[in-house]
């Protein structure tokens, strides 16, 4: 049996082939309904269904089977979708699973994008948009293919992936001694949630060099050597509590150790900020290792004197 192309049938020709297959009286009642008689035979011989075929007219055919089916079993109109030939692919910038955005006719003139994943799960009520710092949930770090959504699972299981606790890892703290407010926000991967938003003691970012779009981003995209470099900022990890000499003197690197670790995680679950301090710093949780502190270059020396003065003392 000779294989049909169908990009070279003429309707006429695809209308005789289905008027053999499902019987003249049928396709001449749905004949309003076939706009590409082609696209209907091809859908009709690939899903063996004429409704679904009527559907899916116009889909891109090159869309997975999975979404194919999944468009059918959305419950959406997509009779009414438009601009549904060459669908783009785009991908979760979380999971990096497949996307595929449509948009559908609601009305007046007005459409809607939807977006459907290579499993065939459209978007719905949990749609997660993660374009922009608006949303305080936003992906700071894009890949030029990211969609501006979650794909439906993202959407609906991100909540839960996120730091429960500010001393979890992926919690960043910023304390703001000069206003006494605090801030934070938390990273997983390329995502970025401002804590600030789901917390009522929290203020926003703007007080830090580059504002919102600064230490987050930086953080995200593995940069944040940069960002204290560019801002005259400067780290202050255990090993550099390690490293001073009345530490080095005193107590040993384990003691040192948990010492640091127990102020810093003081420090990140407390609601008020050091009474000591009037400048901004960070609490780190979201790079590798150890927990670190982000403070300027002109107070890293006043902030590393406040830690080993209470390790001198907690010891």
């Amino acid at each position: 049996m000779t294989a049909i192309n169908y990009s070279e049938l003429t309707d006429e020709e695809a209308i005789d082939i289905l008027k053999n297959d499902f019987g003249s009286r049928l396709i001449e009642d749905r004949q309003n309904e076939i706009i590409s008689a082609p696209d209907v035979l091809y859908y009709a011989d690939a899903y063996g269904d004429l409704e679904s075929a009527i559907l899916l007219q116009g889909w891109d055919k090159t869309l997975p089977d999975t979404v194919h089916k999944g468009l059918l079993d959305s419950g959406l109109d997509i009779y009414e979708a438009v601009n549904t030939h060459d669908i783009d692919e785009e991908k979760c910038p979380h999971c990096d699973s497949k996307l595929y955005p449509f948009e559908i006719d609601i009305g007046r003139g007005y459409t809607k994008t939807k977006w459907i994943s290579e499993w065939g799960d459209v978007t719905g009520e949990y749609l997660e948009f993660v374009e922009n710092k608006d949303q305080y949930l936003w992906n700071a770090n894009p890949d030029e293919n990211d969609a501006p959504v979650l794909c439906p699972a993202c959407s609906i299981d991100r909540g839960y992936e996120f730091p429960k606790h500010s001393t979890d890892p992926g919690s960043v703290r910023v304390h703001y001694g000069e206003f006494n407010e605090i801030s934070g926000f938390s990273i997983i991967d390329n995502l970025v949630r401002f804590d600030f938003a789901y917390h009522d003691n929290m203020t926003d970012l703007y007080p830090l060099p580059d504002g919102e779009e600064g230490l987050p981003k930086a953080l995200a995209s593995g940069e944040h050597t940069e960002w204290l470099d560019a801002n005259n900022w400067t780290e202050i990890a255990l090993e550099t509590v390690k490293e001073h000499e009345d530490v080095q003197l005193k107590f040993g690197n384990r003691t040192t150790a948990r010492l640091y670790k127990q102020i810093i995680q003081d420090w990140a679950e407390s609601n008020e900020t050091h009474p000591d301090l009037d400048f901004s710093y960070v609490i780190d949780f979201s790079t590798f290792g150890s927990p670190s502190l982000f403070v300027s270059e002109e107070n890293e020396d006043r902030l590393l004197a406040e830690i080993v003065d209470l390790i001198e003392r907690r010891a």
